[in-house]
């Protein structure tokens, strides 16, 4: 059976991997996009590279914002989870990590005032949990920076408006995120769901699971990641806001059942580094990762 020593290392593990390396996806999309670039955007495309290479070499974070703690958790039904609870285990590793890698303390309580120094407080950090079928643990770490996640939005659409309407209010987010503040070339991520909250939660999710250049298995949705790919390109911000052919590296989409009465569509923006980290543990001890290819942890025991 998997001990409470291996849960916890593994998610310091999946933090130090999502704050300080980038998944090889995210890599070959950043220096694919940076060949269609000259001056200035190229510029800043080959700064975002001479970043993540000094930070995987180092270990340290590629951004001083090495953003909220949010973790997503899929639990199989025949994993054998020790006695300490998994909330109490995430939230140990998590004011671990914020030490040993180190991360910044991102957690503001605003009615007590400062800054508990550790990642932790109220509603923090934030664990999703979903049951499925299966014999193992699957956390998921998806650190969210402030800049992008200022540029995000919620739609409350009127059911009328329709696809168009969702379409032209992802590009309106867009093009609210302007003078570079979101960190260009960015990830968008929408979503419509059965509720506020949903279509938010199901495009952060997107943002964890879905590889970069991976198109949605339905064709017709598919076929709108593309098009709104290449009108949010079109835009023209370019890396870091100085212009140019790359405003976003990728753009998903998700179409969750609705309410009848109503249209949310949540839009999340990630910057260009598109964190995350991705581990699974089984119950005979073995843990594999899924975001990364990792040779020796740094923190795991096994």
């Amino acid at each position: 059976m998997i001990t409470e020593e291996v849960i916890e290392k593994t998610v310091m593990e999946i933090m130090r991997l999502a704050t300080t390396d980038l998944p090889t996806d995210v890599e070959q999309s950043i220096r694919k996009y940076r060949e269609q670039e000259s001056g200035a955007a190229r510029a800043q495309m080959d700064a975002i590279i001479i970043n993540f290479e000094m930070a995987r070499e180092s270990s340290t974070v590629m951004c001083q914002d090495s953003g909220f703690p949010i973790f997503f958790i899929k639990m199989g039904h025949k994993f054998k989870l020790p006695e300490t609870s998994l909330n109490t285990i995430i939230e140990k590793a998590t004011t671990k990590a914020t030490k040993e890698v180190p991360l910044r303390p991102n957690t503001v309580d605003m009615i007590k005032g400062g800054n508990p120094g550790d990642n932790s407080g109220n509603y923090a950090p934030i664990i999703n949990f979903e049951l499925i079928e299966g014999d193992y643990l699957e956390i998921g770490y998806f650190p969210k920076g402030g800049g992008s996640e200022n540029m995000s939005s919620l739609g409350m659409l009127k059911p009328g408006q329709g696809i168009k309407g969702v379409k032209e209010h992802i590009l309106k987010t867009v093009i609210n995120a302007h003078s570079g503040q979101p960190c260009n070339p960015i990830v968008v991520s929408a979503a419509v769901g059965g509720g506020a909250d949903i279509a938010l939660k199901i495009a952060k999710k997107n943002l964890l699971y879905r590889k970069m250049g991976e198109r949605h298995p339905n064709p017709e949705i598919a076929k709108m990641e593309e098009e709104l790919l290449q009108a949010v390109n079109e835009i023209g911000y370019g890396p870091m806001g100085v212009g140019g052919k790359t405003t976003a590296l990728e753009l998903f989409l998700e179409f969750g059942v609705r309410h009848p009465a109503s249209l949310p569509c949540g839009v999340v923006i990630q910057c260009w580094a598109n964190r995350r980290g991705i581990a699974r543990l089984y119950n005979d001890g073995k843990v594999e990762y899924l975001s990364h290819k990792v040779k020796k942890p740094m923190f795991a025991t096994h």
